[in-house]
């Protein structure tokens, strides 16, 4: 595993923070005020020239803090892929929102954009207030294959890299269009894996198939998996889940999983050890089955409406606006054949 980045002090002995380099700062300052104010160079200071010291020291304090943050989520042990595209922009926003609460290094490894003609990228990319949210953007190379697992394998081979190169022993991946609505909890998933090499959503060994919308996983074993899978893409040997299960059979890794046997994980399932600790929902999914299962929309706080397509987007804004029951069933009858 590569070494951790400990960002140094200035005397390169300590980690650096960001108080002591501000108390540092202060120090320096005042004795420099001290000696022009006995030498004849004070006449040289205008009125506020100090005050403009103190001003410039502080706001170099609030960065080097801003920074620190970051230095802080490089030191521990786990960081957090969130891979994704544009289709998922509607629910991003409340995923990263979860993912930087959990207060680990995130990275958004996004479908790259930058190469489809005819598509302006705001088109494409989420706003910039929701890129934020993550610490750092991945963009695969330039694809041209069909599908959706080939993009995905692409997405997660550079990012499960660079968390190797920045040293995190663990990952925690989560797809774009999954929630977390009580991320406090995250720390006993991470408990409850203890010495295990992978915890997944889903779990299948008969088959065998892995789950990859949602896992905890050791980032070595993930690096030679999204290898293995780049050098095998070409090959019939099943989608991404059959060779994640077959890998961690092959290779006799420590699977962690404590339901009783395969669970489905479209709609909150009181079943799965995820939803009861995390709240972990497939919002993707479930908007369609609520939809064709003629039952209550997703909470209106998980929408990001300007990526909601209508016809729906339409119709459920009305209803959120009275609650007449009208508008629930224009957008069941609207969901029918067509994309919502």
């Amino acid at each position: 595993m590569v070494e951790k980045i400990i960002v140094k002090d200035i005397l390169g002995k300590k980690p650096f923070n960001a108080c002591v380099e501000y108390e540092r700062r202060l120090s320096v300052m005042e004795t420099n005020i001290a000696k022009i104010h006995n030498s004849k160079r004070k006449d040289r200071f205008k009125e506020g020239t100090y005050e403009r010291w103190y001003t410039e020291a502080y706001r170099i304090y609030m960065n080097n803090q801003r920074d620190q943050e970051l230095y802080d989520k490089l030191k521990k042990d786990l960081c957090v892929i969130i891979p994704t595209h544009r289709y998922q922009r509607v629910w991003l926003k409340a995923c990263l929102e979860g993912v930087a609460s959990l207060g680990y290094f995130s990275i958004l490894s996004y479908d790259n954009p930058f190469f489809q003609e005819g598509h302006s990228l705001d088109t494409l990319l989420p706003k910039s207030a929701t890129l934020k949210l993550a610490d750092h953007l991945c963009f695969k190379p330039r694809t041209f294959h069909s599908g959706v697992g080939v993009p995905h394998m692409w997405n997660m081979l550079f990012a499960v890299n660079q968390a190797k190169e920045l040293g995190f022993e663990y990952i925690f991946c989560i797809n774009g269009d999954f929630i977390m609505e009580r991320p406090e909890n995250f720390e006993k998933l991470r408990e409850m894996m203890g010495d295990g090499d992978m915890f997944p959503l889903a779990w299948n060994p008969k088959k065998p198939s892995c789950g990859t919308a949602a896992f905890i996983a050791k980032t070595e074993h993930q690096v030679k998996f999204w290898k293995e899978y780049a050098e095998t893409m070409y090959q019939n040997i099943g989608n991404a889940e059959a060779r994640l299960g077959k890998f961690y059979i092959k290779n006799k890794l420590k699977v962690v999983h404590f339901e009783p046997g395969p669970l489905s994980h479209q709609m909150p399932n009181p079943k799965s050890t995820w939803y009861n600790t995390i709240g972990l929902r497939h919002l993707h999914a479930e908007h369609k089955i609520r939809n064709w299962t003629k039952q209550e929309p997703i909470e209106e706080k998980y929408f990001d409406k300007e990526y909601f397509p209508p016809p729906g987007k339409h119709i459920l804004e009305k209803y959120w606006r009275s609650g007449d029951k009208k508008f629930l069933q224009q957008w069941w009858g609207a969901g029918k054949g067509r994309r919502k």
